[in-house]
């Protein structure tokens, strides 16, 4: 928007700004001043002050708070989104959602779920059919739908306590794509090797079909090689990169 990374979720509440020129008349506007009528018998009463007075005019720093407090509400209700994610995917055909939905992917779930969300909006908003497909679903024949039964797919979608095989995923993917054309894939990788993520990219390349990868910057972190012994409980720690956002410290919690 202007050049600046902003973006809306609800751009036509923007069109409430119009409505702020007649909001301004509005504040301004102040009931008439008091008509004063002589009293004879209250004679003493015209001598005192009044305790309330009314002005003229609104102040101009209450008129232009009230405006500010107008213009911020109706850009909230607008959504805003700072730096959005490009959401879009290349063709014109239907949009496939390769999730990796192994125990690698459960600590960033909830980001790959907004990613995944995002694509489908896009798709809902050009009018594309899409589907979901976890890699752990295998070889599962893959049927594309509308953006509504994609998001009720999603939501049912969790984590497995293992690495899939991605290869029966590939396999229904390039079955897929052949009956289909102009398909394009978004692939929410995990970012580790171990359940043929090369051969996967290898297939899907092969299936001749645009494919956008969409990874987490934050590396996986895994446990491995505990050992026993009589003082103590000693275990390895890796991790698939270097990672800049990852702590360098954290516990292990070991139950017997």
């Amino acid at each position: 928007m202007l050049g600046l990374p902003l973006a809306f979720t609800v751009p036509f509440a923007l069109a409430a700004l119009a409505i702020l020129p007649v909001l301004y008349v509005l504040l301004r506007v102040t009931p008439p001043r008091p008509e004063r009528v002589p009293f004879p018998p209250l004679k003493l009463i015209l001598d005192l002050k009044p305790r309330e007075e009314q002005p003229a005019n609104t102040p101009w720093w209450l008129l232009l708070l009230r405006l500010a407090i107008a213009a911020a509400v109706i850009l909230a209700m607008a959504g805003p989104i700072w730096n959005p994610q490009q959401a879009g995917s290349p063709g014109k055909g239907p949009l496939l959602l390769a999730i990796d939905d192994g125990w690698a992917a459960a600590p960033t779930w909830d980001r790959r779920m907004i990613a995944a969300g995002q694509r489908i909006e896009a798709a809902r908003s050009a009018g594309r059919p899409v589907a979901v497909v976890p890699v752990s679903d295998g070889g599962r024949g893959i049927v594309a739908g509308d953006a509504a039964a994609a998001v009720d797919h999603l939501r049912a979608v969790k984590p497995q306590p293992y690495e899939p095989d991605r290869a029966p995923a590939a396999a229904a993917i390039a079955r897929f794509a052949r009956a289909t054309p102009d398909t394009a894939v978004v692939w929410l990788a995990d970012g580790l090797e171990s359940g043929g993520a090369s051969a996967f990219a290898k297939a899907l390349a092969d299936a001749a079909v645009p494919v956008v990868i969409v990874a987490d910057e934050q590396p996986v972190v895994a446990v491995a090689d505990a050992r026993n012994s009589g003082s103590s409980l000693a275990v390895r720690v890796m991790r698939s990169g270097p990672g800049s956002g990852l702590a360098e410290r954290g516990q292990v919690r070991a139950r017997d």
